[in-house]
């Protein structure tokens, strides 16, 4: 017989309808063993999709690294970036993407409360920005900050001038 899993997490924060480009959940509180992000929403960048980086504790450091595999219709991808002063979590579409699509990530953050060893991400994303060849893609990412410190404080900036748009959701949980 398997092991029967159990997952307890709380809702710490949800932010819906927001406006400009950076989500920033801070004072996270220390009493989960991980933290789960999960986003849905789409922005209003003149282009077909917007790339979100994340940052922790407002370090902007060349201390972020991180694997990338992604697919879309036939065409597979994969590549590895290290030394960057953010770390790319998630794609969502834009203003030219088809209307009403939105895409959506998730990142897990295990042991964000620990002080011994770098914290590291494994992120999912699936994005929507067309019922055409090509117009879907997931993408896998595990991610790296090299901090110790415990994560206070996430930013969730948007690669360029957009704003999110009304209906995207940004909830962050503790989980035990």
């Amino acid at each position: 017989m398997l092991p029967k899993v159990v997952r307890d997490s709380e809702v710490l924060r949800e932010i819906t309808n927001p406006s400009g480009q950076t989500i920033t959940f801070d004072n996270i509180p220390q009493t989960h063993r991980h933290l789960r992000l999960i986003v849905a929403g789409r922005c209003d960048r003149d282009h077909t999709e917007e790339v979100i980086a994340l940052r922790f504790n407002g370090d902007t450091g060349t201390n972020y690294d991180y694997q990338n595999m992604s697919a879309s219709a036939t065409v597979k991808a994969a590549g590895e970036l290290f030394g960057l002063t953010l770390v790319f979590v998630g794609v969502v579409p834009a203003g030219q993407a088809t209307a009403s699509y939105a895409g959506s990530f998730e990142v897990m953050i295990p042991n964000y409360t620990g002080t011994t060893f770098h914290k590291s991400l494994d992120c999912v994303v699936t994005n929507n920005r067309a019922s055409t060849n090509g117009g879907i893609e997931i993408t896998k990412r595990a991610m790296f900050w090299r901090d110790t410190s415990a994560i206070t404080r996430i930013d969730l900036v948007q690669e360029t001038d957009g704003n999110f748009l009304a209906g995207s959701t940004f909830t962050l949980y503790g989980e035990l």
